[in-house]
């Protein structure tokens, strides 16, 4: 069934952008601190260049969108918009964007097939 709350938006992109920091820095995904930001320098945020965030904006659209069944995108204008956010608020600002995304094909399809049980 596609993602169809706010809630369950948060969590899902909370663990893929955890993960992927995690995996970037070398770290335990319990040890990423989203009260940090991906840009600034430690200890107040994970220093990626501006090449390094927009990777991580490319690298979590794909597994957000097959697990949630919506077509994420994060144009352009909205990611210079979020660049300097703390992760917890671009988590929060991705989930908004997820919400109000269109069905993928197979979200159709599960929708259809939950709405049909």
């Amino acid at each position: 069934m596609p993602v169809t709350d706010p809630a369950s938006a948060r969590i899902l992109v909370y663990n893929v952008v955890v993960a992927w920091v995690a995996k970037q820095t070398n770290n335990a995904a319990n040890t990423i601190d989203v009260a940090r930001t991906f840009v600034d320098n430690p200890p107040d945020g994970y220093g990626f260049s501006d090449g390094g965030y927009l990777q991580m904006c490319d690298g979590i659209i794909e597994p957000i969108t097959t697990v949630s069944g919506r077509a994420l995108k994060l144009p352009g204008a909205w990611r210079v918009k979020h660049k300097q956010d703390k992760i917890a608020d671009f988590i929060n600002a991705t989930a908004v964007q997820l919400i109000s995304a269109p069905l993928t094909p197979a979200g159709v399809s599960a929708h259809t097939w939950a709405m049909g049980s």
